[in-house]
């Protein structure tokens, strides 16, 4: 009878620090040695553990298997502990966060190592994940837009960042803060505040009006300065340009306004000066109106001052900054179209038309409104007959009662807001009005 041959040769691999010294197995064995068990020795790196070829008719015994299975689990205790770590060598490691000051809407950059294409970003737990990053990305750096997080306040709020991949995690703590407005916000005030000393406006002359702009914005803006001096009875304007205190024409017409912050907010002069036409004065009256509109936010922030009247022959009203008057906003029945406030003809109940008045000094203000050219009496318009300001630099709101018929034709509204106890303190509005 012939027994098959079986060899066996298994070699411990050299991988220092990974080797159990403790783990003592079978080493240089032989089927046929009699004193198995006192050949025993320790594995050690490198060197090969050989089991001798098992000749027909030599026995196998119990103990030689078990020795051979004793190194196999050892190997296996080996691989395990070997892939072990390898694969925490491959779990993302975050070294440091940028920029310092981290903001809604802005670039994070995660700086660190195993960033591997599969990882995953969760902010404050897993509220909010990212797998998709900038294209600028790599297994050190990733690149993504911090979300809209919601309850992150002006004093910032701690988000707890984690990258996570199929190997592991880490995490870091920063503090996240709201994105930065792009588009200002605010509110404008436009008014005449100097007019020129002289005891009559003549034709064919030129005169500098210094209107002031009051703004309470978030953020620095340039603005678009719009002069007009326009003759609502011909459709005729007198030549109007934005000048400097030379005298010189600006061009482009801009106004520079830092961020100015309430309540005061921020005071620039404006110089208009005005070019009275020969023959004006047969047509003596003109509005002069400056449209302050900015830049980056043009139709959300805005403001042109009140009618102004210029009238040949006169004496031009005194500039001043004690009352300024201007629109805010249509009512009931009523609506906005370009630079007309339109109202709906015909309704049962008054159109309401809200208006503003910057008020300076305490004191009871009576209101005058009225409609100019209405020699048919189309237009019916009502307001409370005063107002009494009982703090100083307040923001009164106004509102008239106005009707009209179908055959009302357009025209000019006015509302005028004169101190109870000098005549000379007023303010004054006039804005184009049609059905």
């Amino acid at each position: 009878m012939t027994c098959p041959v079986m060899i066996i040769a298994i070699t411990a691999p050299a991988w220092p620090g990974i080797i159990n010294k403790e783990d003592k197995t079978m080493a240089n064995i032989t089927s046929n040695n009699e004193d198995l068990l006192n050949k025993v020795k320790l594995i050690q790196p490198g060197v090969p553990i050989q089991f001798p070829t098992v000749k027909p008719g030599d026995l196998i015994t119990a103990e030689l298997i078990n020795a051979i299975m004793r190194v196999v689990e050892s190997l296996d205790k080996r691989v395990t502990t070997l892939e072990g770590a390898s694969a925490n060598s491959w779990a993302p490691v975050i070294t440091g966060l940028s920029p310092s000051m981290k903001r809604i809407q802005n670039l994070l950059y995660v700086n660190g190592r195993n960033f591997s294409i599969d990882c995953v970003v969760h902010l404050s737990g897993y509220d909010y994940v990212i797998d998709q990053f900038n294209g600028s990305s790599t297994d050190k750096q990733l690149i993504f837009v911090i979300p809209l997080i919601q309850g992150v306040t002006d004093q910032g709020k701690e988000i707890n960042l984690t990258v996570t991949n199929q190997y592991g995690s880490d995490s870091m703590i920063f503090v996240l803060y709201p994105a930065l407005p792009t588009i200002p916000t605010g509110k404008l005030n436009v008014f005449v505040s100097k007019s020129p000393d002289v005891p009559v406006l003549e034709e064919d002359n030129e005169y500098v009006f210094v209107f002031t702009v009051n703004a309470i914005t978030t953020l620095d803006d340039n603005y678009v300065l719009e002069p007009r001096a326009f003759v609502e009875s011909t459709g005729v304007e007198w030549p109007a340009i934005i000048v400097d205190d030379s005298g010189t024409q600006i061009s482009p017409p801009r106004l520079f306004i830092n961020k100015s912050v309430p309540p005061g907010g921020t005071n620039s002069n404006v110089n208009v000066k005005v070019s009275i036409p020969s023959g004006a004065s047969d047509t003596p009256a003109a509005n002069l109106t400056l449209k302050v509109s900015s830049v980056l936010n043009p139709t959300g922030l805005n403001k042109k001052s009140g009618n102004y009247m210029l009238t040949v022959g006169s004496e031009p009203a005194p500039g001043q900054d004690k009352v300024i008057v201007s629109f805010a906003s249509p009512g009931i029945n009523a609506s906005v179209s370009g630079d007309d406030i339109v109202i709906t003809p015909n309704t049962k109940d008054y159109a309401t038309l809200n208006f503003k008045a910057y008020i300076k000094d305490i004191g009871i203000y009576n209101l005058e409104a009225r409609v100019e050219n209405d020699p048919g009496k189309h237009w019916e318009v009502q307001s409370y007959p005063s107002i009494d300001v009982q703090i100083a630099n307040s923001d009164v709101s106004i509102t008239l009662y106005i009707k009209a018929d179908s055959k009302a034709v357009a025209t000019n509204i006015i509302l005028k807001v004169v101190s109870n106890t000098d005549v000379s303190c007023f303010g004054e509005t006039s804005e184009p009005i049609r059905i």
